[in-house]
């Protein structure tokens, strides 16, 4: 995968793979610019998994698309969204994290990083989140709306979002609209 220049995609959906696999793959993407779209829909990608994606988003700056819907993250998910802040040259338009276990950290790092200047994140699929209630991390959410100008669709369907934090992904929504297109899904 390291001297991958021909591969811009690969699907590894529900091929059982655990963390131990998913770090030697993402170890690889530090430096491959040529695969574009990852998904690891349904494996057992853990906390372990979670920390390497985390450290392949601080360098990677070819991937567009990542999928890891169906997965346990667990606590270290909070390190994606801490890898695409330090990553100003990261391309990743698409980050699906469908029906996966992630928290309120989580939520709130990934804000983080949708507020700065370089995000491009346009698609974030929250859909069906597993944790705890999103209340600190929803209201993060809210505000990276109003700020992430590339986001155009976020999807947060069946996730646990507190009354407040789902007031303010509204209005944000509904602010956003005013000044072009925008997609929420609650």
């Amino acid at each position: 995968m390291r001297r991958n220049r021909v591969l811009r995609e690969l699907n590894l959906r529900l091929c059982r793979l655990s963390d131990a696999s998913v770090c030697h793959l993402a170890a690889a993407l530090h430096a491959n610019t040529a695969l574009t779209s990852l998904s690891l829909r349904g494996n057992y990608v853990g906390d372990e998994g979670a920390a390497s994606f985390g450290a392949a988003l601080r360098h990677n700056t070819g991937l567009r698309s990542l999928v890891l819907d169906k997965n346990a993250l667990g606590p270290s998910a909070h390190l994606l969204g801490e890898g695409l802040l330090a990553n100003p040259h990261s391309p990743l338009e698409v980050l699906s994290l469908y029906w996966t276990r992630c928290d309120n950290a989580a939520m709130v790092s990934l804000a983080r990083a949708m507020r700065s200047s370089t995000c491009r994140i346009a698609t974030l699929s929250l859909q069906g989140l597993q944790g705890p209630t999103l209340e600190e991390g929803g209201l993060h959410l809210a505000h990276a709306i109003g700020d992430c100008t590339s986001l155009q669709r976020l999807d947060l369907k069946g996730a646990p979002v507190s009354t407040e934090a789902s007031s303010a992904i509204q209005a944000a929504a509904a602010a956003r609209r005013e000044h072009g297109a925008f997609e929420l899904f609650m």
